[in-house]
């Protein structure tokens, strides 16, 4: 319709949100119209501190943002994992800006949410990565699943038992494909293209 959604993170309140800001910094998002005219603003998080990162829509006015967390807000469907970052993923009301529902991914460690995505058949995914996961020692790259009522449907980590992979971008395709987006800094599964060492590109398809 081509209006356009931003999501990001603020530090003080600003516009007339439809929910208010909390404090410090705080995970908010937006709607334009093709003018650049602002249709409405709101803010999504604690009194602590909350990131805003991705933000994607469906094909039934569902808005859907993501990010993290240090402490609870809302009325989340899954309890936040803290005291530490945890992932979140949120709907709002494309019309309005109103929140639907809002959760947490609920890690018992230290997590960042970093893009999300709506397919057309009612499934969100979220993406990002997690520290000091059961089976990893530094970091490792997540991909939870969800239906377009906040639940969890399944999630997948994705890496492997030790070192650095994160993940930044999610896009699902019309077959029902996912494809994430994010970095590793060695070499596992049966990649078709080799590592080249560092933390070059990462591009896996589910």
């Amino acid at each position: 319709s081509g209006n356009v959604y931003v999501a990001g993170t603020c530090c003080n309140p600003w516009g007339t949100p439809v929910a208010p800001y909390a404090g410090s910094f705080e995970a908010c998002a937006a709607k334009l119209n093709t003018d650049g005219v602002r249709q409405w603003n709101t803010f999504l998080g604690s009194t602590n501190i909350d990131h805003g990162y991705g933000i994607d829509l469906d094909g039934n006015g569902g808005v859907y943002v993501t990010g993290d967390s240090y402490d609870s807000w809302g009325a989340p469907l899954n309890p936040h994992g803290g005291p530490h970052y945890d992932v979140f993923g949120a709907r709002l009301n494309g019309s309005d800006g109103a929140r639907q529902w809002n959760t947490f991914l609920g890690f018992s460690t230290t997590s960042f949410g970093y893009d999300v995505a709506a397919d057309r058949f009612g499934n969100v995914y979220v993406v990002g990565f997690a520290k000091y996961v059961g089976y990893g020692v530094y970091s490792d790259a997540f991909l939870p699943g969800l239906d377009s009522d906040g639940s969890r449907q399944w999630d997948v980590f994705i890496g492997k038992t030790s070192g650095y992979d994160y993940g930044y971008a999610v896009v699902p395709d019309a077959s029902g494909h996912v494809y994430v987006a994010g970095l590793s800094d060695s070499a596992w599964f049966t990649p078709i293209n080799d590592h080249s060492g560092l933390q070059p590109p990462l591009l896996v398809q589910f």
